[in-house]
């Protein structure tokens, strides 16, 4: 899951470098999905420790 997230963080990097000129702002929209992956990964840690575990 790690890997995933530092392979999309280093797309969103390489992207804004070389998209600057475009109308479209990619890094906000990158930016914005980032957020929502990190708030959909802490919720998934918080609903982990809750649930009992049945070992």
């Amino acid at each position: 899951m790690k890997n995933i997230l530092l392979t999309l963080i280093i797309l969103i990097v390489n992207s804004c470098r070389f998209e600057q000129n475009n109308e479209v702002d990619l890094c906000a929209t990158f930016d914005e999905i980032d957020a929502k992956i990190m708030a959909l990964m802490d919720e998934i840690q918080v609903k982990h420790k809750e649930r009992p575990s049945f070992s």
